[in-house]
Parts: structure tokens; C-alpha cells; sequence
């Protein structure tokens, strides 16, 4: 449990516990990366407090909001009913990138990382804006994790034009919500793992026409 007494006002941990709401993070961090998981396009907890957890795959919203205003500081925090998590949008950070990546961070880093993806919103310079924040978090890899691959250009550009035609099919195709949730996070997977130069584009290629073919997706 948060304790506000111990909080210096005007702190680096103050400013993100008042100006980055947990909202906030789940809109512009964790959607973007997981879109199909989510029924919405964009978290408002001011319309429905809860919503689905990001550290767990859950199919029932468990993830609940809260608005506190403590010794003068506002600010939100979670709890989720499903796997046991809660916290402010500090100690979120602290858990997703654990999830994402499997590396635990400390409660300092997560505030200079949070200090710089939403540099804008906190009115201070920084090497990463809102959208970037994704970027950030994909790349805390654990320690001795191997060597980023060296993709060949001719496969790469293969994989942007299949991504780039599947993701406009998905659009307006007509298929069960599960079905169009799993192409889009075979999409989701494919274009990280690529883009971080974890899997080869050839194989990312290879996997989402893979999954076109299961789900009767034809071009």
C-alpha cells in the first residue's frame, strides 16, 4: 500500500503518481502493443472502472481502477482481482515489463523509465515521447538474452507487405470476434518479435501465413 506521507512533493515519484494516471499507461502503452486483447480501442475508467488485466490472460475484466486523494496527492491506482496485482501506475511499469520481458526492474528505474515514455505529459525534456514508450518496454530484454538477428532486407520487405495486407483485410473482413482476436495477435506477436530482430523475417512471414491459412484468410 502506497504510503503518501513518504512522498517529497514536487519529486520525480510525485509528478508520474499525479500527471500519469493508470489509464494513461494502459491507453498508450499496453493497448498499442496488445490491441486484440482488449473489447475497446480506448480504456476510460471514468465510463467503466474495470477492464482486462494485462499480466494475465483473463477472459472476465478483473483489472479494477481507483481514483485516491491522499494528504493532498491524487492519484490512481489497480487491483486486480484475477491474479492478485495492484498498486499505482509505478509499480504497473514495475510488473509489465517483468511480464514482457521477464526482467525485474527496481522502483527507481521504473520512474526514469516512466520519466522519459511520457517525457510531453510531464512537461521535461526526455529521449522517448508517449508513443515511444512501446518501443522502450520491448526492448528491456533479460541480461544474457542472445544476440538481436541480422534480417536480410528482401525478407523483411516480404513480411511489412504481408503484415501490411492482412492488417487491411482484418479490417473489413467478416469473422468470429476469437478468430479476428487471435490474427491480430498473430500480428501483434510477428511484427515485436520482427521488429526487434528476435525471429527472422522469413519466419514471421512464414507464421502469419500460417495463420491466414487456418483461418480461411486468402488474398
Amino acid at each position: 500500500m502506497l504510503n503518501t506521507k513518504k512522498i517529497v512533493k514536487g519529486s520525480d515519484e510525485y509528478k508520474i503518481l499525479t500527471s500519469i494516471s493508470i489509464e494513461d499507461y494502459l491507453n498508450n502503452t499496453v493497448l498499442p502493443d496488445m490491441p486484440w486483447y482488449f473489447d475497446e480501442s480506448k480504456i476510460d475508467f471514468d465510463f467503466k472502472p474495470t477492464t482486462r488485466c494485462p499480466l494475465h490472460s483473463e477472459d472476465t475484466a478483473s483489472f479494477r481502477n481507483y481514483f485516491n486523494d491522499e494528504n493532498d496527492i491524487k492519484y490512481t491506482s489497480f487491483y486486480c482481482f484475477g491474479c492478485g496485482k495492484g498498486g499505482t501506475v509505478i509499480n504497473l511499469h514495475m510488473y509489465y515489463v517483468e511480464n514482457k520481458t521477464g526482467r525485474k526492474i527496481s522502483y527507481a528505474e521504473a520512474i526514469q523509465n516512466l520519466k522519459e515514455m511520457f517525457s510531453d505529459k510531464l512537461g521535461q525534456s526526455g529521449n522517448a515521447k508517449i508513443a515511444e514508450g512501446l518501443n522502450k518496454v520491448a526492448k528491456m530484454v533479460p541480461k544474457g538474452a542472445s544476440a538481436p538477428i541480422e534480417q536480410n532486407k528482401a525478407d523483411l520487405y516480404e513480411f511489412d507487405s504481408l503484415y501490411t495486407k492482412v492488417d487491411k483485410i482484418l479490417q473489413v473482413e467478416e469473422m468470429s470476434l476469437e478468430d479476428k482476436k487471435q490474427m491480430y495477435r498473430a500480428l501483434d506477436d510477428s511484427i515485436r518479435l520482427v521488429r526487434d530482430n528476435r525471429v527472422k523475417a522469413s519466419e514471421g512471414t512464414k507464421y502469419l501465413e500460417d495463420m491466414c491459412e487456418k483461418h480461411h484468410i486468402y488474398f
